[in-house]
């Protein structure tokens, strides 16, 4: 089948124009195309190539699999009116797929997919053709085998009919996620494989991150998490700018000794410190309370959160290297019968995602948690929320203010509030506090200025971790009529 298939792109290399062959990760490459934040270089025995490891990578014997992509720009030669890209990829018992056009924040339009690679530890081609040049493309490995991952990989891809060219294409920051099966995927469904794009990556994708994870079944903080962070601080030459911890519900069950919580307290803070002490200068931690479940001893999942929140707030007191730490509460974001197996525990991975839709619709499982994640994440590179309204108005007159979040496709979860303020100046919101409702995509509140004069209106009293968004300002002008009218009559006075 490979042989007939490099016979076929030789002959359309005949008609179209010559191949070139382009290895991920050096030069011509790296002079347009980009590999996201977290790649795992590693050099393959018996084979000149170094391939770029993403779904599964090994590095140093720990599994760090990193959900990115390969992206570059194309561009047509010697007059060909389409192009073919062909993909030499490592060990892969998964599936690529082929977008145009990316964005920071989306993959783009899915163009392709290829059919499901043999895991047989050898590279193996799968080609996509008829591709316009002029745009730009990028690869993902995005199925999981069951039970977890497994080395992939990207060697090269080789173009017929065109050349990487252009304007250089973007890099996605490095964010890493840390933790247990429920990090890794495993234990999700019973037979068939995992789709990223159906569980966290999508999270971190609209938030503008590539994400490496980090994650193996049953490991807990005490004996594991404290002592290995340099999982994920070691594992990629890019460091991370964002890791988010996810242990502690396997602290929580049976097997762990009673009175082990104030061991485990004491593990969140070494494990703090030991990942600060490794990743990027002015990187972002958090810290993911453990999710409503109905496993062994879900009960103690109270006292366990309680102890994170305790256990962020001593590290905080004296944080390594400058790097603070946030964790949210995750009460709500999953119903432990509907978003989960039959194990009361693991997640089921959500609807496929669509364009305009990043986490699937209705919101089941991994898609409510990507979700409510997206504004925490989107938060640290710009914020959670976008506040929109008019940039003036009379006194005396409410004008309506919009809350949305900054995530396209995104909606409020469960039991989520944002207060406004105008910072003193007197002013009337309605409703003083605004709901936001879950499943909702905006919210809109009023404001009644009470002078005249510039006001910056702000939000406050978001959910864990959110960041509001930036002043708005609004100037309110000229007393309106029916204002005046009402105050004076309110008075007693006269109107001449």
């Amino acid at each position: 089948m490979r042989t007939k298939l490099w016979l076929a792109l030789l002959l359309l290399a005949s008609v179209l124009g010559a191949q070139t062959t382009y290895q991920i990760g050096t030069t011509p490459f790296t002079t347009y195309g980009a590999t996201d934040g977290c790649p795992v270089f590693q050099t393959v025995s018996g084979n000149p190539n170094t391939a770029w490891w993403y779904n599964g990578g090994q590095n140093g014997g720990s599994a760090t699999p990193y959900d990115g992509a390969v992206r570059f720009p194309v561009v047509g030669g010697g007059g060909a009116g389409s192009i073919t890209i062909a993909v030499l990829a490592y060990q892969t018992a998964n599936a690529l797929a082929l977008y145009e056009d990316p964005t920071a924040t989306s993959d783009g339009t899915l163009k392709a997919t290829s059919g499901t690679l043999a895991q047989d530890g050898t590279f193996k081609t799968t080609s996509f053709a008829s591709l316009d040049p002029g745009h730009t493309y990028e690869i993902l490995s995005y199925l999981i085998p069951s039970g977890g991952a497994t080395a992939n990989g990207i060697a090269s891809v080789t173009i017929t009919g065109g050349t990487i060219g252009g304007t250089a294409t973007f890099k996605r920051p490095c964010g890493a996620l840390y933790g247990d099966s429920i990090v890794a995927y495993s234990n999700i469904e019973a037979s068939a494989a995992v789709d990223i794009r159906e569980t966290y990556y999508p999270a971190f994708l609209a938030a503008g991150y590539s994400l490496l994870r980090a994650g193996a079944g049953g490991q807990k903080v005490v004996t594991w998490g404290e002592l290995s962070s340099s999982a994920v601080t070691n594992a990629t030459p890019t460091l991370p700018t964002l890791v988010v911890h996810a242990l502690g519900v396997n602290d929580q069950q049976a097997w762990v000794n009673a009175g082990s919580i104030t061991t485990f307290q004491a593990g969140v803070v070494t494990e703090l410190q030991n990942m600060a002490a490794g990743v990027a200068a002015g990187a972002k931690m958090l810290w993911q309370q453990v999710l409503p479940n109905a496993a062994a001893q879900s009960a103690e999942r109270g006292p366990y959160n309680t102890a994170i929140i305790a256990a962020v707030a001593a590290y905080n007191a004296s944080p390594t290297n400058g790097i603070t730490a946030c964790s949210y509460s995750t009460d709500s974001w999953v119903n432990t019968t509907t978003d989960m197996n039959g194990d009361g525990l693991h997640p089921v991975v959500s609807n496929a995602p669509s364009s305009g839709v990043p986490f699937g619709t209705p919101l089941i499982g991994y898609g409510k948690i990507a979700n409510n994640m997206s504004f925490i994440l989107a938060g640290y590179q710009s914020a959670s929320y976008a506040l929109t309204g008019p940039a003036s108005g009379t006194v005396g007159l409410a004008a309506t203010f919009t809350i949305a979040p900054t995530v396209s496709g995104a909606v409020f979860g469960p039991d989520w509030t944002a207060t406004p303020s105008d910072s003193g100046a007197g002013g009337t919101f309605s409703p003083s506090t605004v709901t936001l409702t879950a499943g909702a995509a905006s919210a809109t509140f009023t404001y009644t200025p009470a002078a005249i004069g510039a006001k910056g209106i702000t939000l406050g009293s978001l959910a864990d971790c959110q960041a509001a968004p930036g002043s708005l300002t609004y100037t309110a002008t000229g007393v309106s009529s029916s204002y005046r009218t009402a105050a004076v009559s309110a008075s007693g006075a006269t109107i001449q």
